[in-house]
């Protein structure tokens, strides 16, 4: 029976092979390896605390094999006695030194252990590790490989070599990765580079001081042309840092300097110009514009303007160039470029980014249906807010690569295992209030029948749709709609994602009645709103600082944007308001601080809203990944979030973990 077992395990059968490993472990002594075995497959199952007895009674037996370590050691992890399981993986790796998956499991316990310890060498000895897996065995590296690289990376980068620069450019590309983390880790590996380090000490002083873009050398501009790791982020992924927002702005205004004296200049540093161009179009040209800028500026127009009309062909690409970095060049004179040839000769990318990401989103603006049966939308005030500012902003989608179901996603995060048997295949999703189509990244994960987005602001839908057709996108739908026309709509979902929405309508229990009429018999609605504790730094800003006229003025937007930076070093509010993604962006920076209308939620209010609402919570936490792991000591008894107790607690002792938003998991009361 045995032979059998080890069959079906190695296959990756579990749930055939757990009936034959408990009729022969009924028999003491377990035959070697058994126990182990059991172990790791009740793991798979999501039998966890069955797991966790099983890899008791292999304790109590004795290691004997590679594959008992490597049980132990998974179980050590599950504890999260980081410790105990790098002493277990360390073991499995000495009984099999040739298995470079159990190179990974080190790999992973040296990680856990130094974000609890904090110690120097495990991550770069982390690293090392799996640099080394990553050259000789890339299917046992795998994307979990690449995930754990990455996390390694974020702690500490091992010296540069050829290896190291091109696993940081994966990390760069890896989309379990936001951008923050992303340029941490492009940090950690520059910072080791001499000829970039001083400019970055440089960079960070001036952003510490809120003294505004320095003069960046001719040479320290070559250096940063230079390197691809740096133009490669800068090129796809948005900043979310003042250290970043300041490199970037001291690019720009170095070089725009030079040419202000010599137009050849611009052709010096290409590339670079190129990915700060890119980062300025992204952020919608919220970064501060010196007064030498602002005349270079002018004077482009003054030549440009006058050409658009006068001719079919574009003006000359050095001057849109130049422009790109200052404004959207699809809405240079009223849109005038979008009627002109680009002509046969090559455009720089940065053009054919501003002239086709509009032509394009003109022509989804057609195409695009409508819901609405005649019945008033739930706000025409929030309506006309994201039609102005069409949020989130970002670059791109990742590809879809769904690989699970919806239920092994939810078992992953959060171990729940209590869910009807379709969500164990291909779902119907309706992303409601999907804006610019950002959450398409999460549906992406998981394996879906047809996924339909809905929103007000037909621009959202539009940025939305350019982005799903550019990323491969084959099974989605965009459709102009409110929450409250879902009734009429007649259609049904498996699962309905709700995030930052409800919480901007006038009535918010009409958008969650909208949403359970359009959810099938044991369907699930994932809600996520703002926490009234989470948001005392935003309100404080909004109180302490001058609002008037930023949700118009671009000018007045970018100076409450400096001074809340300038505000930061001594305040704190000032500073945490800088670390949300949101405020690295025009559109961003309006939903964060201008936002005509916002509702907030106790725990209690939130949890009073669901119940009459006629929904039950299957799960709670919140929405930042790395807050949860302050939730960990008020959940122990609660480890799915349910009771209202358990946050309040959290909201009397750990307020800051609710700083992102509530994320609820609902299903509609029996």
């Amino acid at each position: 029976m045995m032979k059998e077992i080890e069959t079906l395990f190695t296959a990756g059968d579990f749930a055939n092979v757990v009936p034959l490993l408990l009729k022969v472990i009924s028999n003491a002594p377990a035959p070697k390896g058994a126990l182990a075995m059991c172990t790791i497959a009740h793991f798979a199952l999501g039998q966890r605390d069955k797991a966790l007895d099983f890899a008791e009674q292999l304790l109590d037996q004795g290691v004997q094999t590679a594959l008992d370590s490597k049980a132990l050691a998974i179980a050590a992890m599950e504890r999260k006695d980081w410790a105990e399981a790098a002493d277990f993986a360390v073991m499995c790796l000495e009984a099999n030194p040739a298995d470079q998956r159990n190179k990974v499991l080190l790999a992973q316990a040296l990680i856990e252990l130094n974000s609890t310890i904090n110690g120097p060498d495990g991550p770069v000895f982390a690293a090392d590790i799996l640099l080394e897996v990553r050259a000789r065995d890339r299917a046992a590296f795998g994307a979990f490989g690449q995930f754990l690289l990455g996390r390694a990376l974020l702690q500490k980068v091992p010296a540069p070599t050829d290896a190291t620069e091109n696993a940081v450019r994966e990390v760069v590309a890896d989309h379990r990765f936001s951008a923050f983390e992303k340029y941490q880790v492009i940090e950690n590996y520059l910072v080791q580079l001499p000829m970039i380090q001083p400019i970055f000490n440089d960079i960070r002083d001036a952003a510490e001081r809120s003294s505004g873009p320095i003069r960046l050398s001719h040479m320290a501009l070559t250096v940063l042309d230079d390197s691809k790791v740096l133009i490669d982020c800068l090129s796809h992924v948005i900043v979310e840092h003042h250290f970043w927002e300041m490199l970037v702005t001291s690019v720009r205004y170095s070089i725009a300097q030079l040419i202000s004296k010599d137009t050849a200049a611009l052709g010096h540093w290409p590339k670079l110009w190129q990915a700060v161009s890119f980062q300025c179009y992204l952020a919608e040209y919220c970064f501060q514009v010196s007064p030498a800028e602002i005349d270079l500026v002018q004077a482009t127009l003054a030549a440009v303007i006058p050409l658009i009309g006068a001719s079919d062909r574009l003006p000359p690409d050095s001057q849109l160039i130049l422009l790109a970095a200052y404004q959207d060049l699809g809405t240079l004179a009223d849109g005038g470029l979008l009627r002109m040839k680009v002509g046969a000769k090559q455009v720089s990318p940065i053009i054919d980014l501003h002239i086709g990401d509009a032509r394009r989103r003109r022509k989804h603006a057609g195409e695009i249906k409508s819901i609405n049966k005649g019945s008033p939308v739930s706000s025409s005030t929030v309506r006309a807010f994201y039609e102005a500012n069409p949020y989130p902003r970002y670059g791109a989608l990742a590809p879809p690569s769904p690989q699970i179901s919806y239920a092994d996603y939810l078992l992953d995060q959060y171990g729940l295992t209590d869910l009807s048997p379709k969500f164990h295949h291909a779902v119907e999703v309706l992303l409601a209030g999907c804006g610019t189509g950002r959450a398409l990244m999460s549906s992406a994960l998981y394996r879906t029948k047809k996924v339909d987005c809905l929103d007000l602001s037909l621009p959202s839908l539009c940025y939305a749709r350019q982005r799903a057709q550019d990323a491969g996108y084959s099974n989605v739908g965009f459709f102009q709609g409110d929450l409250l026309d879902l009734p009429q709509w007649g259609r049904s979902y498996d699962l309905i994602e709700c995030a930052g929405v409800i919480h901007h309508l006038p009535d918010p229990a009409l958008g969650l009645h909208g949403l359970k009429s359009a959810l099938k018999p044991d369907g699930i609605v994932n809600l996520a709103v703002y926490a009234t504790v989470g948001r005392t730094s935003i309100e404080a800003v909004k109180s302490r600082f001058d609002l008037n006229d930023a949700a118009q003025s671009l000018d007045r937007l970018r100076r409450l944007r400096a001074e809340i930076h300038a505000a930061a070093e001594q305040d704190e509010d000032a500073r945490w308001v800088t670390r949300f993604t949101d405020f690295y962006s025009v559109s961003g920076t309006r939903a964060l601080l201008l936002h005509p209308l916002d509702n907030t939620y106790s725990a209690e209010g939130l949890w009073q809203l669901v119940d009459q609402a006629g929904f039950e919570i299957i799960v709670a936490s919140v929405i930042n990944v790395p807050d949860r792991l302050l939730l960990a000591p008020y959940m122990t008894n609660d480890p799915y979030g349910r009771s209202l107790a358990t946050w309040q607690a959290i909201e009397q002792h750990v307020p800051q973990a609710l700083r992102s938003m509530f994320d609820l998991y609902l299903r509609a009361k029996a």
